[in-house]
């Protein structure tokens, strides 16, 4: 199994690692999908470069001993089965656009069998200028979910923009699967499937029960506004009202469920009545999701550990994305991340959060004059349910509560300046924020591990991502001076000597010469062509040490004009962290996680050291002498 569509296409991260995506300006005629053809396929890169990348991205985890070993094995690999491996990938590239596109979806997002909920799945924020006193709660949901539809609605009609980096167009493909689309739970690996674009509702979501709520006529015509917060409210009506026997268990939950547990589920549950197959149709079918949640999350703190897990009840999680509004009209969301990197999301929200902030006075101002037109009435999903079904809801409750007691996650809006004030040292912000997650984890670890960071390959056909190893010889170098006693032009020194390696690392990766993906490739056709013994590239220490990132990272910020929408992720690694940023030029939002199973890791103490590294290196900023026009937010 892996990825599938029943449909035709629907429209048939400035190198820095801020990776400016630019939203083109449209020329006339400019179509959404107008250059996917025209995209160079992804391409391989030669051998003997990836594996000096790789030699180059290990020398500061290993001793000079275990390096020299390393060195050796590369060199026994490029000279032994190196090459035969390298001509079965470069078979494959000469025949596909683009070589790694299934592996890397079947093996990083459908094949893994560990919960996706916290796994793979990440949350977002909603910041906006209203509050409940301006909308709510199903206010909220019907104009955010008005939003969407126009999105979308730009999307089938090409009229949404090309992205561009540096004057290139981007991959548009995975907007073709944000809506209408699903991942289908299977024993031993998932499927992701996307319908064709005739679902006429959305899945909404309260009080552990589902309904689908019409947002389009019999014709295709839009649902107006007011039918759309009607059918919100008599959700909410419904869901109120219910007495708990005439609630369904939360079914829901099994997809917060280990993926070969859920499966199982699913097929027995199918298995019972057609009730239940027209209920799991039309959730799979389902434009996108809304959960109407019964919590006031009102600090930054509360809503991301409610958007990432919740109670694990009032989500599905193998839909695209979720829109979460909370009681009291704040908003977030939960994302599915099989289908497309954060970043496309961000774009979505970026648009209506805009929308909503300029239309939610007008809209709400005279609530009387907004009546719905439209007999519409949400269809509440009805279950056909065995003791064998409550046992495996019982069971994935149950363990999702695990999760979220070993979840810890603190939020930091870093208030002290911004991307403007670090461009004014003509220093690139991210590259800037990834010294000092570096700084900070020395600073409470006395080391620094190996650190993923997400670059994108979009320039290429279907290209998602690839990993930039933050970690380097000369990063580390400057975390070292910066606990030292040297001269704070020393420091200086190192901060530009590390900015201008993650610059290279960077470069490369966005370019299609990243290693991660490449080694991924050898190690697939290395097993694949049932090779013995093991090739030593592949079973020594510095291969898995170099790619066990316990510090994984994510900007979010989106380039210029950055989006204020910002989130997070879980920690890869029980011992390890997820940090998630997002700079905007007079602040930075971070998002840490982490495992309270490990006791020496801590969420809110990183955040800690994070803001000391970050106001240390801004005082490092602020002893050169730079001049630059305007005031700084110190």
């Amino acid at each position: 199994m892996g990825v599938r569509s029943t449909k035709s296409p629907a429209c048939s991260n400035q190198p820095s690692s801020e990776q400016s995506i630019a939203m083109s300006k449209p020329q006339q005629h400019e179509r959404t999908m107008q250059y996917q053809d025209e995209l160079p396929s992804l391409p391989l890169p030669p051998l003997e470069q990836t594996l000096e990348k790789y030699i180059k991205s290990c020398e500061a985890l290993l001793t000079p001993s275990e390096l020299d070993h390393t060195k050796a094995v590369c060199h026994d690999f490029l000279h032994g089965v190196g090459p035969q491996l390298q001509a079965i990938l470069q078979e494959r590239a000469d025949t596909e656009r683009n070589w790694i596109e299934e592996w890397w979806e079947t093996f990083a997002y459908l094949q893994p069998r560990y919960p996706s909920a916290i796994n793979i799945n990440w949350y977002g924020v909603l910041p906006g200028n209203w509050g409940p006193r301006d909308m709510s709660q199903c206010e909220a949901a019907s104009i955010f979910t008005h939003a969407i539809l126009k999105f979308r609605k730009n999307l089938l009609e090409e009229k949404y923009p090309v992205e561009k980096m540096m004057g290139r167009p981007l991959c548009m493909y995975t907007y073709s699967r944000m809506f209408n689309t699903c991942v289908i739970p299977g024993e031993e690996c998932d499927e992701m499937v996307s319908y064709p674009h005739d679902a006429k509702h959305i899945l909404v979501l309260r009080n552990n029960c589902m309904w689908a709520v019409q947002v389009f006529g019999d014709n295709g015509e839009d649902v107006p506004l007011a039918d759309i917060l009607r059918q919100f409210e008599l959700v909410r009506d419904e869901a109120t009202g219910l007495f708990d026997l005439e609630r369904y268990p939360p079914v829901s939950v099994l997809t917060s469920e280990n993926r070969t547990n859920w499966a199982k589920a699913r097929d027995h549950i199918m298995s019972l009545d057609d009730i239940n197959k027209q209920s799991f149709d039309l959730i799979e079918r389902a434009l996108f999701c809304v959960a109407l949640d019964e919590s006031s999350a009102s600090t930054y703190d509360e809503i991301a550990r409610n958007c990432l897990l919740g109670d694990g009840r009032n989500r599905w999680y193998d839909k695209p994305f979720t829109l979460i509004i909370h009681e009291n009209a704040r908003g977030g969301l939960n994302g599915q991340h099989a289908w497309a990197d954060a970043l496309v999301v961000v774009r979505l929200f970026d648009y209506c959060i805009k929308y909503v902030n300029e239309n939610f006075k007008a809209k709400f101002a005279n609530r009387a004059d907004l009546k719905p037109t439209l007999n519409l009435k949400p269809k509440r999903l009805d279950w056909v349910l065995d003791n064998a079904a409550y046992t495996a809801i019982e069971c994935a409750s149950a363990a999702v509560g695990k999760l979220i007691h070993n979840s810890d996650i603190a939020t930091m809006q870093f208030n002290h300046y911004g991307s403007a004030f670090l461009k004014r040292y003509k220093l690139t912000p991210d590259f800037f924020m990834q010294m000092a997650i570096q700084l900070a984890h020395y600073k409470m670890h006395t080391r620094v591990p190996a650190v993923y960071e997400t670059a994108h390959t979009r320039m290429f056909y279907h290209g998602r991502t690839e990993t930039i190893r933050s970690l380097s010889k000369e990063s580390l170098t400057f975390v070292k001076t910066m606990e030292s006693n040297a001269s704070d032009g020393a420091k200086w020194d190192a901060l530009k000597t590390a900015i201008e390696a993650h610059k290279e690392t960077l470069k490369d990766c966005l370019t299609g010469d990243g290693i991660d993906r490449h080694l991924m490739g050898l190690q697939i056709v290395a097993e694949m062509s049932g090779i013995t013994p093991k090739p030593s590239l592949f079973t020594d220490r510095a291969f898995e040490a170099s790619k066990k990132f316990l510090i994984s990272t994510s900007n979010i910020s989106g380039g210029p004009g950055a989006s204020p929408i910002w989130g997070g992720f879980s920690a890869m690694y029980n011992e390890g962290y997820g940090v998630c940023y997002a700079l905007q030029p007079d602040r930075i939002n971070v998002s840490i996680t982490c495992y309270h199973v490990c006791p020496e890791t801590s969420a809110a103490t990183f955040k800690r050291y994070l803001e000391t590294a970050l106001l240390e290196m801004v005082d490092l900023c602020l002893t050169r002498n730079v001049i630059y026009v305007g005031s700084s937010k110190i």
